[in-house]
């Protein structure tokens, strides 16, 4: 008995994550080891190869089925994922194996008590500056989604002239 005890005592040490724990939401940041901003290269060095994808036109929508996972990128090759391709959005596709303070499976009452009524609505997805979206089905969360924070700008600012113009043109 005391050899399970030192093994668990040791990862909780060592800061290890342990199973069940779940992978952390962090709005505006990124879902576990996904960050906004990183590269392919380095999302398949913590997770593998995508376990599925589909590019169009440089955007690519990949998923890790068995986490819950969906990442979403912005590939420099029009039909697959490159190496370079950069997260722009990742995503918490069901109820269960995730931590913080939106996951799916809460409540909206919960979601607006923590973060309060959302930015702005599309049907029923609701967005959030702090940089995440949800998915609700009711008063339940069914999906979040994770993004850059953002400023809610609902007129947008008046164009601007370019700085330069060529001749003749």
């Amino acid at each position: 008995m005391r050899t399970p005890i030192t093994i668990a005592l040791f990862l909780v040490a060592c800061g290890a994550e342990t199973p069940g724990a779940g992978l952390e939401v962090r709005p505006g940041e990124g879902i576990g080891p996904v960050r906004i901003g990183m590269r392919y290269a380095d999302v398949r060095e913590a997770l593998g190869p995508l376990e599925g994808a589909f590019t169009s036109d440089r955007l690519a929508f990949g998923r890790y089925a068995s986490l819950g996972l969906e990442v979403v990128l912005v590939s420099s090759e029009d039909a697959s994922v490159s190496d370079d391709a950069i997260v722009i959005g990742v995503g918490a596709l069901r109820s269960d194996g995730f931590v913080g303070p939106v996951v799916p499976g809460m409540t909206r009452d919960a979601l607006e008590d923590a973060f309060g009524e959302p930015d702005d609505e599309a049907g029923d997805t609701a967005f959030y500056v702090e940089g995440f979206s949800v998915e609700r089905d009711g008063d339940a969360v069914l999906e979040v989604g994770v993004f850059r924070p953002y400023a809610h700008e609902p007129t947008p600012p008046p164009m601007r002239a370019a700085a330069t113009r060529r001749e003749g043109t």
